[in-house]
């Protein structure tokens, strides 16, 4: 294989997004770097979603069936498959621009000979592609990233803004079938063992849908805060007593911020109430947390939808002229 040109192996993991995931497929076609390989596991659909695929006329794509396991499970059955020297995730409802992988792969130079973990930043969308923010360039994770993950939050999301070498999977394994937050855990594992370098761009777009797990889960307050809390568990063992405290409080107020934003205010009351102790008024977004739950307006809600707003009017055309022109197409 040339190292001047690596292959890399994009695996999409699918479940019923008949209308969707010829849109993820394209945007990998469509890079430039074209070394590459598709490998669409479908997890047991039930619609048409293996036709879609099939119908594309392209031999770097692969689809791989299963019956239906989950997406952690597809990822891995994806990793299991690759052939490529780099590997990348992405979600069948997420699209990559065009450079995404030609200057993730420029990003993992920065360190030499080490494997090392490449990410990106997100241009966020609704479900029908109607754009609403952009993740932030500053303050980004590169080097040793953990110290920092477990301290404040991150806008990594493992499952569409990474490319990172096959030696990190061989060396950390796959994802957890039966952790609820697979992407996040498994980031964190990475994390410990080899350094991130980040692009510096925005090379991928987060569709954002309001029938998300995770959108799900928040309506019960017992389980979201279970989930938030295991992941703590799953990493304790590698943790000091301060870390883990440290790690710990990071992810109430995560759970505090998500519930405020979505307007759950009495689960987020609760919250604050139970662990009064705790610095929840950390930067502008934990200041405005707490003061919505004090005044029971729904003031960081309405920051959040002014600011998509804002953003829609300023950059909507300019986004609308770039689904057209990559053709990157939200049919649901």
């Amino acid at each position: 294989m040339s190292k001047s040109v690596p292959l890399v192996s994009a695996i999409i993991p699918v479940y019923n997004r008949a209308s969707l995931v010829a849109g993820a497929i394209r945007s990998v076609l469509q890079q430039t770097h074209c070394s590459l390989e598709v490998l669409v596991v479908d997890d047991g659909s039930t619609d048409h979603t293996a036709e879609v695929i099939l119908q594309v006329a392209d031999e770097r794509v692969r689809l791989i069936q299963q019956a239906n396991c989950g997406t952690a499970t597809a990822r891995n059955t994806g990793l299991a498959a690759a052939k490529g020297e780099f590997i990348a995730f992405l979600d069948a409802d997420d699209r990559w621009l065009p450079r995404f992988v030609e200057l993730s792969l420029e990003a993992t130079r920065k360190f030499s000979q080490e494997p090392c973990f490449a990410y990106s930043g997100y241009i966020a969308v609704d479900e029908k592609g109607r754009l609403l923010h952009f993740s932030s360039l500053k303050h980004p994770l590169e080097g040793c990233a953990f110290e920092a993950m477990i301290d404040r939050e991150s806008s990594i999301l493992a499952g569409s803004s990474c490319l990172f070498d096959q030696r990190i999977y061989e060396a950390i394994g796959g994802f957890e079938p039966d952790d609820y937050h697979e992407d996040y855990t498994w980031t964190l594992r990475v994390a410990r063992r080899f350094p991130f370098a980040f692009t510096g761009k925005r090379l991928w777009v987060y569709r954002q849908s309001a029938q998300g797990k995770a959108r799900r889960l928040m309506a019960d307050y017992d389980a979201a805060l279970k989930e938030d809390m295991a992941i703590v568990d799953a990493v304790s063992a590698v943790l000091s007593p301060c870390q883990a405290e440290q790690f710990r409080n990071q992810q109430l107020r995560s759970a505090f911020y998500r519930w405020v934003m979505y307007g759950y205010l009495d689960h987020a009351k609760k919250l604050y109430l139970t662990h009064a102790r705790l610095d929840w008024e950390r930067g502008k977004k934990g200041r405005l947390a707490v003061l919505s739950i004090k005044t029971g307006l729904p003031l960081l809600s309405l920051a959040r939808r002014s600011l998509q707003t804002a953003t829609g009017l300023v950059f909507g055309r300019w986004w609308q002229g770039l689904l057209r022109r990559y053709r990157l197409g939200y049919a649901e």
